[in-house]
């Protein structure tokens, strides 16, 4: 048993030295922990040079997962389950939401979600707005990942804005708020999708006060003021009534 143990150790040890060598030599791989992560059939767990992230990939021998652009060319998939910190920058959770028994203004909270940092499942920074009981709803990041956009369900019941606007490029651990925008026409924000370009399209499930039809409105960039408007409807088309 102790023979066995000895030669076990010694080729793992001798499977770290080349891995440590390669790394040396082209800066990609990182020598694996003693006992790997459990991959999918035929995947090698892999870590980026710098351990931001853990990925299985397909090829054999060493990572070859990185730089990140190139992880669908190596046939890498994120070790599902597995905790990773993008390498493209921190890790954090984003959370849309309002103050309980109404009490203040509504807000996004942050919280860290990398693992290895200190204050990892930590709340670190509250932003307001200027408005409660917009009874918080979807959100979405922009395609480059500057601009928050979030909406209010019930904004227009209180006939305050119902679409607000965060600056993630400023400060991704606590975005600042920029700005809002009570929507024309249109009311009862839903659903954000970024656009490749730049911008927005979201869905308004009412009209201005509330009633149908709803609509899809536009922002061409990451401020109330890209606001480009409201698709036109289809003719005929209402949401729980006839025409």
């Amino acid at each position: 048993m102790a023979t066995a143990l000895k030669t076990t150790l010694l080729v793992l040890l001798t499977l770290c030295a080349l891995l440590s060598l390669t790394d040396r030599l082209d800066g990609a791989a990182t020598c694996p922990p003693p006992v790997p992560p459990r991959c999918p059939p035929g995947h090698t767990a892999c870590f980026l040079a710098d351990r931001s992230a853990h990925f299985c990939c397909k090829r054999p021998g060493t990572c070859p997962c990185h730089p990140p652009e190139t992880l669908a060319d190596a046939g890498c998939i994120v070790k599902p389950g597995e905790p990773v910190r993008s390498p493209e920058g921190p890790s954090l959770l984003y959370v849309w939401a309002g103050p309980r028994e109404w009490k203040g203004n509504d807000f996004l909270a942050v919280f860290e979600l990398d693992p290895r940092n200190e204050n990892y499942g930590k709340l670190l920074c509250v932003s307001e707005i200027d408005t409660s009981g917009n009874e918080a709803h979807h959100m979405g990041l922009s395609a480059d990942r500057k601009t928050l956009i979030v909406g209010g369900l019930f904004s227009m019941i209180k006939k305050q804005p119902d679409v607000y606007f965060f600056n993630v490029s400023a400060n991704a651990t606590c975005p600042p708020y920029v700005g809002s925008l009570d929507v024309p026409d249109a009311s009862a924000a839903d659903d954000w999708k970024p656009l490749p370009e730049g911008g927005f399209v979201g869905t308004m499930m009412g009209s201005a006060n509330g009633s149908t039809p709803g609509g899809v409105v536009k922002f061409s960039g990451g401020t109330p003021d890209s606001y480009e408007g409201v698709f036109p409807q289809r003719g005929g088309q209402f949401v729980g009534a006839e025409e």
